[in-house]
Parts: structure tokens; C-alpha cells; sequence
């Protein structure tokens, strides 16, 4: 039975109902991979404010059992290989966090698939397996690598950040974000929700 949940605002009244929805959450670093890609392909939380999305991803990486560690976006020139690929051109939408808080056992959303252009796309969600510093490994939830070990790779994005000094126009990041919640503006028709509250 897959459940999905759409929300504007994060109320106790929804928090309850997302409780309600991943009510296993916390074993969930337990199972094997079979059984936690179907878990996340089963519930889905679609929000209609990226504020939201952020905060439902953060109350739900709480619930999973585990250490959490942060991949932090630095800057190039220290040490980095040079094999370090440029983030697709595009909106603002889809740059990554300085700072992404990481549970092995979580599920992402990828937000460039540069790199795996020919098996991912923007969007999908990822089942996360292993943190390196330049990789992610990670089992695609749907598509044609789906269950397959993928090594998603940092990549080169324009710092935003005011006062950036010489040397430090770019930063490295991974291209991905939480993704307990999503957008609903997103296609998620591989889920066929039976209950959407």
C-alpha cells in the first residue's frame, strides 16, 4: 500500500500524519535494500512550498535511526582532483545546500544528473548506501538502474556567497538534497498513492 501525504504547512496535525506514514522509520537502516527501496517507494510526502519540503525533510531524517554527518560544500583549490565536472546550467532551484544533513539508509532527490545523463534524471529520488568525500553511493528507487550501486560525484557550482575571495569563485558539493518530501509539482507517477491525506 504506498500512502502520500500533501501539505502547505507543517502543523502538529500533519507532523502526526506523517508520523502515521513512517511509522518504521526509525528500523529502517535495519533492512535489507530490497525492503528499504520498497518502504521509500511507498510514501512520499508532496509539499507546495520549498519551506516546507525543508522542514518535513528534517523532522523525517530525525526519525531514521543513525548517525547523522554533514556533506559540506568547500572550495576547490584545496586539494581536489581534476576530474571534477561543472553543474549543468539552469535555475537556482537545483543547487545543493553548503551544508546537507545525512543519514546512511535516507532517501535523496538528485538535483543534476550530470554524469548519468543516460540512466538518471533530475529528480530522482536515491536510496543512500555509503558517504565518501567525492562519492555517494546510492541505489536509484526507480528506472532502469534501479537497485544498482550508482556513485553519485560532487561537482563544480558558481559560489554564491558575497565577498568570495580570489580562488574561491567555485565551490564542490553533491547535487542532492533530503528526499523524504518532494514538490508537488514533481512527477511522482511511479507511486500510486491509495491514501493521500
Amino acid at each position: 500500500m504506498a500512502y502520500s501525504l500533501r501539505t502547505e504547512d507543517i502543523s502538529s496535525h500533519h507532523i502526526n500524519l506523517i508520523n502515521r506514514m513512517h511509522t518504521g522509520l526509525f528500523a529502517v537502516s535495519h533492512l535489507s535494500y530490497a525492503n528499504q527501496m520498497e518502504y521509500y517507494n511507498t510514501r512520499i510526502v508532496l509539499c507546495q512550498r520549498p519551506t516546507t519540503m525543508a522542514s518535513t525533510n528534517r523532522e523525517l531524517l530525525t526519525m531514521l535511526g543513525g548517525a547523522e554527518v554533514s556533506l559540506r560544500a568547500y572550495c576547490p583549490w584545496r586539494g581536489t582532483p581534476s576530474s571534477l565536472l561543472y553543474a549543468s546550467p539552469g535555475d537556482n532551484l537545483n543547487i545543493p545546500d553548503n551544508r546537507i544533513p545525512v543519514k546512511r539508509s535516507m532517501v535523496l532527490r538528485l538535483l543534476d544528473n550530470k554524469g548519468h545523463e543516460d540512466h538518471l534524471e533530475v529528480g530522482d529520488r536515491l536510496l543512500l548506501i555509503v558517504v565518501c568525500r567525492f562519492v555517494l553511493v546510492v541505489k536509484p528507487l526507480a528506472g532502469m538502474k534501479k537497485g544498482l550501486n550508482l556513485g553519485i560525484h560532487r561537482l563544480m557550482y558558481l559560489n554564491s556567497r558575497q565577498g568570495a575571495g580570489r580562488g574561491r569563485e567555485y565551490i564542490t558539493q553533491f547535487p542532492v538534497v533530503g528526499g523524504f518530501a518532494v514538490m508537488d509539482d514533481l512527477d511522482y507517477s511511479e507511486l500510486t498513492a491509495d491514501q493521500a491525506y
